[in-house]
């Protein structure tokens, strides 16, 4: 009886191990699909997507034009890629042209994406490209000095176990200062995020490819997408702290 009673014990435990191994595993699937899916990265996180602080107040005509990529969590779609910038341009009725560009490492063929932005607050911007369709903020502001360095953030909630979030340095040089990026970093810090993930980009050997993919009409069309009703926003009531989800 002693044995039967221990042999039932042993496989109920077998079999509660197994489970909670299944459990996990299904829910890392969940999490990865999901985090590639909905926003496009590689790091699933467990949790909802935590509070981060914006910034408070945000002077969009000195943000505007380009911003060279100095480190970011993984990002599926600039794979292989080097020599990654992002222009902008304020088109006026709260809406932005942005053109990023980047450099394929081994072809050594450049890629660009042509999209637009709908600012939604401070520091709050709705970015899409073709074919997407974005009515709540996926890009936002955390600090910048606006002269040297911005970090900014974007977090999707992928189901009730986690979520995916994207981060970046993006600096107005493309060799910026050690001062530079230490200031990124403390904002990175105050707002209790990993930079474990971080991955430096290549900034060297690259070409002036901006000329060839900032074609206006190109610009225009993406931008005059989600340019309606932007003029009447009012700002005076947009959190500061907010739930990134």
């Amino acid at each position: 009886m002693r044995i039967q009673m221990s042999f039932l014990k042993n496989t109920a435990s077998h079999f509660t191990y197994y489970c909670c191994i299944l459990i996990n595993f299904s829910i890392f699937l969940v999490l990865l699909f999901g985090c590639i899916h909905f926003a496009r990265c590689q790091v699933p996180f467990p949790n909802s997507c935590p509070e981060v602080k914006i910034v408070e107040t945000f002077d969009l005509e000195r943000y505007m034009g380009t911003w060279y990529e100095y480190s970011k969590y993984p990002f599926i779609f600039e794979v292989g890629q080097k020599c990654q910038q992002a222009v902008y341009k304020n088109e006026g009725n709260s809406t932005i042209s942005v053109v990023n560009t980047g450099v394929y490492v081994i072809i050594n063929k450049p890629n660009s994406a042509i999209g637009s932005a709908k600012v939604l607050g401070p520091g709050q911007l709705a970015v899409e490209f073709r074919n997407q369709q974005v009515d709540s903020p996926n890009y936002l502001v955390l600090g910048t000095d606006y002269d040297n360095w911005v970090v900014v953030y974007s977090c999707k909630n992928i189901s009730s176990y986690g979520h995916a979030k994207l981060l970046w340095i993006l600096t107005r040089q493309r060799q910026p200062t050690d001062e530079a990026i230490l200031a990124a970093k403390r904002v990175i810090q105050e707002n209790k995020l990993s930079e474990t993930f971080l991955i430096k980009s290549t900034q060297t050997d690259c070409p002036n490819i901006i000329e060839a993919t900032t074609d206006d009409d190109q610009i225009a069309e993406a931008s005059s997408t989600i340019a309606d009703d932007q003029s009447t926003l009012d700002f005076s009531s947009t959190e500061r702290v907010i739930d990134s989800a």
